[in-house]
């Protein structure tokens, strides 16, 4: 079952957790709608349908044609890793009064970070090869060469004609193309056309092309965008701001408005035909389409499973944030001698103290949970020393919290102040 940031966020106890996931969604379209399938393992192996089966109408008792099946090209989506430290100098641990705040801030500013990176990367890929690599949209849509004369083309390969029909064409007799003459084209998906010693066949198109050299948006070339996407209009417009206000702009010539409503952050949206308009500030106005160097594209795309989604490991999960901190407890006697007295009938300290020839005793306690692995992601350790020299009368106090809900922590710590306190008043009555 696939299910977006939002809704995930509702399922999680996790206080930062929750306010991690609001903080990457907020003001991000694509993150808010785009839904997450949780898989087991490294990657995710699909089909794409390539071609339907061949079908036809029969009388009774006709021979039935020859089986053609449907066929499927497999497709590879393997999980990255995308994060970031949210690390606090220790320097500004101890030179801040409100270290919550800014821990909050830097807590914050990471998600942000990571929300832009992802919404980058959503678009345009990361450029890489190997163990990171991430295509983006733009590669997960391909756009072909047009057709050439005299050459060799292999199977597999595809191309569009020279004069734009929306559709595009795959090699599936590897040759060579004609010298001189371009086919004629089919323009129904399966058919095909022998092309010299080439065999190409048609295919959809998820492309809508605006001219050689690019063009202006128009209401139809959008409308003929949204055709495209099969089986439903889509669930989402993605576009850069500059064609957001040339879209507004072609609505108020139309004599209309984009429709308006609330999403359930609060945020006005606008729609197109129902459809949501959404920026990415990451999609260029800049691209190069022929001559034409100012060019950007429109994303039209369905969510869910079967459609456009996300992959994630098994759990959203934050790691955990560790408090640190050191106080002194006065006292108005000497703390060696009371941890001394504490431990004075303790028979294998004595065995020890034969040994030595000394006195043994403990020289302060560490409290720990016996039920957690102190590498793990939650834990406590705290530790009560004589501050040294004795003369001082205090005692050094240590503590670690580490864990992922923030709140609970600064509660425990408050309560744990005087509990700690009643426990060396209980030492030094010994």
């Amino acid at each position: 079952m696939a299910i977006n940031l939002a809704e995930a966020s509702k399922l999680s106890n996790d206080i930062l957790l929750i306010g991690v996931i609001e903080t990457i969604i907020k003001d991000s379209p694509i993150l808010q709608n785009l839904p997450f399938i949780e898989i087991v393992g490294n990657g995710l192996t699909y089909n794409q349908e390539k071609s339907l089966p061949v079908v036809a109408w029969y009388n009774e008792n006709e021979q039935w044609g020859s089986e053609t099946p449907p066929q499927f090209t497999q497709v590879t989506a393997g999980l990255e890793i995308l994060g970031a430290n949210a690390d606090v100098d220790h320097f500004i641990k101890a030179t801040r009064s409100n270290l919550q705040d800014v821990e909050a801030a830097v807590i914050e500013l990471n998600a942000k970070a990571i929300r832009h990176e992802f919404e980058e990367t959503f678009i345009n890929g990361l450029g890489t090869s190997g163990a990171k690599d991430f295509a983006g949209l733009d590669a997960m849509i391909p756009v072909h060469s047009d057709w050439e004369a005299s050459t060799a083309y292999s199977l597999g390969d595809y191309a569009h004609s020279t004069t734009w029909n929306g559709l595009r064409y795959e090699c599936t007799v590897a040759g060579t193309s004609h010298a001189t003459t371009e086919p004629t084209w089919p323009v129904v998906e399966g058919e095909t056309v022998v092309d010299n010693t080439v065999t190409w066949t048609c295919r959809h198109s998820q492309l809508v092309s605006m001219g050689a050299n690019g063009g202006t948006l128009t209401l139809a070339k959008l409308d003929e965008l949204i055709d495209k996407v099969l089986g439903g209009k889509p669930d989402l417009l993605l576009m850069s701001r500059r064609s957001r206000r040339k879209l507004n702009a072609l609505s108020r010539a139309a004599g209309s408005y984009l429709q308006t409503e609330r999403d359930e952050w609060g945020m006005f949206i606008e729609l197109y035909n129902g459809i949501q308009v959404a920026v990415s500030d990451w999609i260029s106005d800049a691209k190069t389409v022929g001559s034409s160097t100012d060019c950007s594209t429109i994303y039209a795309f369905q969510m869910g499973e079967g459609a456009l989604c996300g992959l994630s490991s098994p759990g959203l999960a934050t790691q955990y944030i560790e408090f640190d901190g050191q106080g002194w407890a006065k006292s108005g006697h000497n703390p060696t001698a009371a941890f001394a007295s504490f431990w004075s009938d303790f028979p294998p300290l004595q065995e020890l103290g034969s040994v030595l020839g000394e006195d043994v005793s403990h020289f302060g306690i560490e409290l720990v949970s016996p039920n957690r692995d102190p590498n793990t992601a939650e834990w406590f350790h705290i530790y009560i020393k004589p501050l040294v020299p004795s003369a001082a009368k205090r005692y050094v106090v240590r503590f670690t919290w580490r864990g992922s809900d923030v709140e609970g922590m600064l509660i425990k710590f408050a309560k744990t102040e005087d509990i700690l306190r009643k426990l060396i008043r209980k030492i030094e009555r010994s």
